[in-house]
């Protein structure tokens, strides 16, 4: 059933088709300017919706986008009829050059952007037109399809989808659904499956980002994927054509809809990636093997053992919450290969493979840290005001195993300046085109990600971190370096030290009589978590000093220089040690400490 606003905007396209052809406009300035191919016949147009408003329509779900087909003129050339229509019965006074303004994504095929598609904003929806794809051919060693110059049909269109789902039309006319496929309404709602119309291969060399919107659909709606589809998914040519043919732009958009789109599920995301062994394809380090050589450090992993099968429920002991429990694998740490001593890109390539790994069974863990601190810790705790980025969280975990890789980037030749370059940042920033702001917070999170699992003090099983082990002074410090990413690296912290305890030394997380036994990193946590509300410490970067540093230097005489910047930075120690303080206390500490500093120099 349609919506009252959908039957208008549908009217308001067949009443903009018409009016066009009863005025016998077989060519206008302005059809003209919107594309070299003219409307040359007076029958009436097919109008049709295709794609994800219907399989959506059919799921009883809205969509806001909607994307229009035709068969009789391209996108264009059709916005342009709709904005002649609009414009001449539109009976509003307000005039607004930007009211029924037409946008054109020009086609690209070497980016497998195939079709010149024109948009508007029409009745509250994006609307996306564009003619019916044609069947396609290739240029021998070549990816870039031969353009025909004749539009195509339902039938051509439907079979060059990318899957069965979202190739459903919606005759505006007939008020009909068309199942060009013969299995789109059985694949979408039958015997729900994500499958594509043609051989996968053929599908994904048509545009290769589609094996990511297979897992994003997958996903989205928890639909399993084809086996034929799995198998072309994780060939090497696919992964290659990934890499090679997709920009990198493209990558990020779509890996972004699967960490915050429509239902997005980002950790099992992820994983799935990770099982079709798709991470050095999204993740891709740029120039990878040109600059193979002058990579340094280690990937972190475990040698996979027996699993151990772990059922999610809860515990509590001493008041505190434990996590959910799982599958993991383990033990045995390697310990660090080179990245730079791996002589040929096949040992590389298996060394990032073991990495890969290490992230999907880092990934099995999340639930343990996150299950208490969502259903437990943020409400025994209001006064943490800091929440939990759960985006940048998975981002980062699912990084974390290749944190120790850099290399030194050459800036100026001339001047032989290089830059230091950090593996995991190039991933987010060039690999997948994430913002700046991405970066900064992974590579905040990465830089204090150590200190945080050694203030966590998980030394030993057996000797868990007991209340007022903490230091205020180093909690303090800590806080104000991480800022508002405080919690997001404690989580990570405890999903990291959990790893290591249940890899090295096989803890058993379910007990002999099959109830969960209780883990100590996820009470160290919840203690740091609890110690810093304790203690006030939320927010602490956010306090002004109480003795700014203009009262420093007239207090000490001092004309400004490197040693103002030294007594604040002292002055921060003193009021994490003296939380009651006064300000006369505090420039009494800070005049000690000058004679001091004065006399050790």
């Amino acid at each position: 059933t349609l919506t009252e606003d959908e039957r208008i905007l549908f009217t308001a396209l067949e009443a903009a088709a018409e009016h066009h052809y009863q005025r016998k406009r077989t060519q206008s300035p302005e059809v003209e300017k919107g594309s070299s191919t003219l409307v040359t016949q007076r029958r009436a147009l097919n109008i049709r919706v295709a794609g994800g408003w219907v399989r959506d329509k059919l799921l009883n779900r809205t969509s806001d986008d909607i994307d229009v087909t035709l068969d009789k003129a391209s996108g264009v050339q059709f916005a342009h009829m709709v904005r002649d229509y609009l414009e001449q019965y539109d009976d509003d006074d307000v005039d607004h050059p930007h009211k029924y303004k037409i946008g054109v994504i020009s086609a690209n095929p070497s980016q497998s952007k195939h079709l010149e598609t024109a948009t508007m904003k029409l009745f509250g929806f994006h609307v996306d037109f564009c003619h019916l794809r044609a069947e396609e051919t290739y240029h021998v060693d070549s990816r870039i399809p031969v353009i025909r110059d004749t539009f195509g049909t339902p039938y051509e269109d439907a079979m060059r989808r990318d899957f069965t789902i979202n190739s459903l039309f919606y005759n505006i006319r007939t008020h009909s659904v068309e199942d060009y496929t013969r299995r789109g309404i059985h694949d979408l709602i039958t015997q729900p499956t994500i499958v594509t119309p043609i051989h996968p291969m053929e599908t994904f060399h048509d545009d290769p980002l589609r094996v990511l919107r297979a897992i994003r659909f997958a996903v989205r709606f928890q639909y399993p994927l084809d086996d034929e589809l799995r198998r072309a998914a994780t060939s090497r040519e696919v992964q290659e054509s990934l890499m090679r043919k997709v920009s990198r732009e493209r990558v990020g958009t779509e890996l972004e809809a699967m960490f915050t789109g429509k239902a997005a599920n980002p950790q099992m995301a992820l994983a799935l990636i990770n099982e079709l062994g798709l991470s050095d394809a999204v993740f891709v380090i740029i120039g990878n093997e040109a600059n193979a050589h002058t990579i340094c450090g280690s990937i972190v992993f475990y040698a996979h053992g027996g699993k151990e099968d772990c059922t999610s429920q809860d515990n509590s002991q001493d008041g505190i919450s434990d996590g959910s429990t799982i599958t993991i694998a383990g033990p045995s740490l390697q310990p660090p290969i080179a990245y730079q001593n791996q002589t040929t890109p096949k040992e590389r390539e298996m060394l990032r493979n073991n990495g890969w790994s290490e992230s999907l069974q880092r990934l099995k863990l999340v639930e343990i840290i996150l299950t208490p601190y969502k259903d437990n810790w943020v409400k025994k705790y209001p006064d943490i005001r800091t929440q939990l980025d759960e985006r940048i969280f998975l981002l980062a975990l699912y990084l974390s195993p290749f944190r120790d890789l850099s290399w030194q980037d050459t800036v100026n030749v001339k001047q032989k300046m290089k830059r230091h370059r950090v593996v995991t940042m190039s991933m987010i920033k060039d690999g997948i085109k994430f913002p700046n702001r991405d970066v900064d917070a992974v590579e905040c999170i990465m830089e204090h990600l150590d200190s945080f699992i050694k203030e966590l003090k998980v030394t030993s099983i057996a000797a868990p971190c007991e209340k007022g082990s903490f230091s205020r002074l180093e909690v303090g410090m800590l806080l104000r370096k991480a800022k508002k990413r405080w919690v997001t690296c404690l989580l990570l912290a405890g999903c990291v030290e959990l790893r290591s305890y249940h890899a090295q030394q096989q803890i058993q997380l379910v007990d002999s009589d099959g109830t969960p036994s209780s883990s100590s990193v996820v009470h160290t946590c919840e203690k740091f978590y609890r110690f810093v509300q304790e203690q006030n410490l939320d927010c602490c970067w956010e306090l002004q000093p109480l003795v700014n540093g203009k009262d420093i230097m007239q207090s000490l005489n001092l004309k400004g220089g490197p040693i103002v910047g030294q007594l604040t930075e002292e002055q921060w120690v003193w009021m994490l040690q003296n939380p009651q303080g006064s300000k006369q206390e505090c420039e009494a500490f800070l005049k000690q400490k000058y004679s001091s500093m004065i006399t050790a120099s």
